[in-house]
């Protein structure tokens, strides 16, 4: 049965969003958007406050994904350099892609 991705909750900035506020709703496994949620479009810089964020995240039981349509491999690298797991090729929103786990 499909579902609709309407949002319940919005946040300024990725960085908005904590572990803690997670758990309460039940949310074990956050996956995100790269170009222009983790990062703006035209870089693979993340600002101080969302590296400070992603040290955040990879401390508690929350662990975060980030899902890409992108084929390009800026996305893996950026994911391997930060700890995060990705998903490649994600054809979204089409229900295929390539799970990528990076080594903790």
């Amino acid at each position: 049965m499909p579902f609709p991705f309407l949002p319940t909750w919005r946040t300024e900035a990725v960085t908005g969003i904590s572990a803690d506020f997670l758990r309460r709703q039940g949310i074990d496994l956050l996956m995100l958007d790269f170009d222009n949620t983790i990062v703006p479009y035209t870089t693979d810089v993340p600002t101080a406050e969302v590296i400070a964020w992603f040290r955040m995240m990879n401390a508690s039981d929350v662990p975060l994904c980030v899902v890409s349509n992108s084929r390009n491999s800026r996305v893996k690298k950026f994911c391997a350099a930060y700890g995060l797991d990705c998903i490649t090729h994600a054809k979204k929103p089409f229900p295929k892609g390539r799970l990528l786990r990076m080594p903790k």
